[in-house]
């Protein structure tokens, strides 16, 4: 197991944390009601998901509804207001189903949200977490918002997208640099200054600069002493010496004559110098560098005095996405010690439930499925049968489900047994 790596702080805070163990979720977490005109959002649903290792430590909230916009957002329990303290934030998401186009990030909010009004327009401070759609969005999105500018992290980092929980962790330090970490092990780290194009460059090309008469920037010439060798035939066609003028021909009535041309028996390459380096060159040319007129330094970039909100804003066009054990705080340590706790000791356990109930065939099924019926909205997540994919209370309610391997002769029955019924866990 890859430990955190023990930053401590002095008087650490703990501004916001939701491992949604306590009753009353619903008030602490308030849904949008601006949704789009006919289509309401997503609902969500409190459960520990189709295979979970420790039931009770593992219940969170999940999106239930496919080609839906989700909203929803919970206060801070203190408001961040220190840009001069580092920023630590976590949450553990599990892929219930097979997630092919959709995001799975959270955002950090200032002061001020309206939350039944929170849309994918709400000002946000700080995004983060994975956002995947088929093959050309497949990354965790890291975006810090300034000034009204949204600037997004350059390197690309590569989230999970399995039937497992994942620990999610990002360390914003007070000097610039940043940590991004999935299930304790450092994926990425950099600075702000060189993955955030924030302020520009500092220095740019003259556009008034221009390149001199004199300069020679051809780095490789003709050679003027190669000479064409005698005999070399370099013309494609020649006048048809079988053709002979007619002789009714008036050259001042008809105009010059000439025969017609065939093609060179005897042509044998269109000829030209050897190239040899050139003794003048003087290297590629490039307007000098001055000082950028539009630069300006920002030495608060990506730190926050504003933070009061953590939203969940999401289009998802498959449903299945649990998030749960939000934490945000200035103690990389507590996160870890969190972690200890909510994430670790459950990894092998859900292991173990996960392939006992065969819940690697059941989501490599889901997703071939979701590929298949991608875009088909009143179908998606129902098989041939009527069977939708995933019940919220059973891991495949009172069924026996064929794979898509069908068509490979390679059925596979999977359990039907529900949760309800597994008195062995």
């Amino acid at each position: 197991m890859t430990l955190f790596l023990l930053l401590r702080t002095i008087s650490s805070e703990i501004y916001f944390e939701e491992r949604f163990n306590t009753d009353g979720w619903t008030k602490r977490w308030i849904k949008s009601e601006k949704h789009p005109p006919g289509k309401p959002f997503g609902r969500w649903q409190l459960t520990a998901g189709s295979t979970p290792g420790d039931p009770a430590k593992q219940r969170g909230i999940k999106t239930l509804d496919d080609f839906r916009n989700y909203a929803i957002s919970a206060r801070f329990q203190k408001c961040w207001t220190d840009k001069n303290r580092p920023l630590v934030v976590q949450y553990t998401l599990k892929m219930d189903k097979p997630i092919i186009c959709g995001g799975a990030y959270i955002k950090l909010i200032p002061d001020g949200l309206d939350q039944r009004r929170f849309t994918g327009g709400t000002p946000y401070s700080l995004m983060f977490g994975p956002d995947v759609c088929f093959a050309h969005t497949d990354l965790i999105q890291f975006i810090i918002s300034r000034n009204g500018t949204n600037f997004k992290m350059l390197q690309h980092v590569e989230p999970k997208r399995d039937g497992h929980t994942h620990l999610y962790t990002l360390y914003l330090g007070t000097n610039g640099s940043f940590d991004i970490w999935l299930d304790g092990r450092n994926k990425y780290e950099g600075t702000l200054k060189e993955e955030f194009e924030f302020e520009g460059p500092k220095y740019i090309m003259d556009p008034y600069d221009r390149k001199p008469i004199d300069w020679d920037d051809r780095e490789w010439i003709q050679d003027p002493d190669d000479k064409k060798p005698e005999g070399w035939d370099d013309r494609r066609r020649i006048p048809d010496p079988s053709v002979q003028k007619p002789e009714d021909w008036d050259d001042e009535r008809d105009g010059e004559w000439e025969p017609p041309l065939i093609r060179n028996p005897n042509f044998t390459a269109v000829w030209e110098p050897r190239m040899i380096p050139n003794p003048n060159y003087m290297g590629t040319w490039r307007p000098r560098k001055i000082p950028n007129p539009d630069y300006t330094p920002d030495e608060d970039f990506g730190k926050f005095d504003d933070l009061c909100y953590l939203g969940l804003d999401l289009h998802q066009d498959n449903s299945g996405q649990l998030f749960d054990n939000f934490l945000v705080t200035d103690n990389l340590t507590y996160a870890g010690e969190v972690a200890e706790v909510v994430f670790y000791p459950i990894v092998p356990k859900e292991n173990e439930v996960y392939f006992r109930w065969g819940g690697h065939d059941r989501w490599e099924t889901q997703r071939k499925w979701g590929i298949e019926d991608f875009g088909r909205s009143k179908d998606f997540g129902v098989d041939a049968n009527g069977n939708r994919f995933d019940d919220p209370d059973s891991f495949y309610k009172n069924t026996h489900r064929k794979s898509i391997a069908e068509e490979n002769q390679q059925a596979q029955a999977i359990s039907d047994k529900s949760f309800n019924e597994r008195n062995d866990l």
